[in-house]
């Protein structure tokens, strides 16, 4: 992608909505440590929605960073859950899923002002279909699937995470191997190129305990709605 600069997931709300295809956005997942929501409603969350999408958001429940009367539209306009584990919660995934088109970045920055604008983050992109994925998004999708099993969520963000993820590890894998793309704010597209199962998201839990096979989750808070 030839002058096309990444410096946050918002990179990719960006992309998505200049589509000449002008294709609806399904799902938009974000996961992180420390959480802003009051950020997120200002500069993702309205685009998402004008996209169509259903907005899942999951964040450490230690370390939100925001003033509860200051969210104006979790519950509302797009789902917030919490996670708990033993250690710190510490991934930082955004992921859209579109009717053909899966996108995710992995990386480094929370959801907030300083994780996606002030600060030198690493994020790796990766890009699929729901008919071939690249290895890393198919294991991203087990991953996402098997995250209950280890870590405290809700139930109703269990059930997001198992039918966000089906499209990913329904998708057979792709018959040629990739590469990564891996981006930070100041590289400018300069990318560091290797195949797909070196990418640090590959990295899959030491256990299958637990594994829960994708459900389906209606709701009156997706696509616009």
């Amino acid at each position: 992608m030839t002058g096309w600069e990444f410096t946050s997931p918002l990179a990719l709300l960006n992309e998505w909505r200049d589509r000449e295809d002008g294709a609806d956005l399904h799902e938009f997942l974000l996961l992180g440590s420390a959480v802003d929501l009051p950020f997120l409603e200002r500069v993702a969350v309205p685009a998402a929605r004008a996209m169509g999408a259903r907005i899942t958001v999951v964040g450490d429940a230690a370390r939100g960073r925001y003033d509860p009367v200051d969210v104006r539209m979790a519950g509302r306009a797009y789902f917030h859950g919490l996670a708990a584990c033993a250690g710190a919660f510490h991934p930082k995934v955004a992921l859209l899923v579109g009717e053909r088109d899966i996108v995710a970045a992995v990386g480094s920055g929370d959801p907030t002002m300083d994780g996606w604008g002030h600060d030198d983050e690493l994020w790796t992109v990766l890009r699929g279909t729901r008919e071939a994925v690249p290895a890393a998004l198919a294991q991203l999708g087990e991953w996402l699937q098997m995250l209950p099993a280890g870590v405290a969520v809700p139930e109703y963000v269990d059930a997001l995470l198992q039918e966000i993820a089906a499209p990913l590890e329904g998708a057979r894998p792709a018959a040629t191997r990739g590469c990564c793309t891996t981006w930070t704010r100041d590289c400018s597209g300069r990318c560091r190129a290797g195949p797909w199962t070196s990418c640090a998201c590959t990295r899959r839990p030491s256990t299958r305990a637990g594994t829960r096979s994708p459900r389906s989750w209606r709701t009156s808070i997706r696509r616009g709605s």
